[in-house]
């Protein structure tokens, strides 16, 4: 999957990796848990929802990951409304 941020730079997700276009030079972030990812999409701050075949929903931002747990769903549906 490719996306785009608000800042223009470009996104993309495959199997358990997930990479950024930015000033053209890639950076990769690797997942150390080997999620397989399926799909993503950009919320209004930026965030990068993406999701996993069998895993569910996984934020990812430049801090880290965070897994969508029953908790946390309604921040979640918050933040990509």
């Amino acid at each position: 999957a490719l996306v785009t941020d608000s800042s223009d730079n470009l996104w993309a997700c495959w199997g358990n990796s997930l990479a950024e276009f930015k000033e053209n030079t890639w950076t990769l972030y690797s997942d150390s848990v080997n999620y397989n990812f399926t799909d993503m999409v950009i919320d209004k701050n930026d965030n990068i929802w993406l999701t996993t075949d069998r895993d569910g929903l996984i934020l990812f931002n430049k801090n880290g990951i965070v897994t969508a747990t029953d908790e946390n769903i309604n921040n979640i549906i918050r933040d990509l409304s």
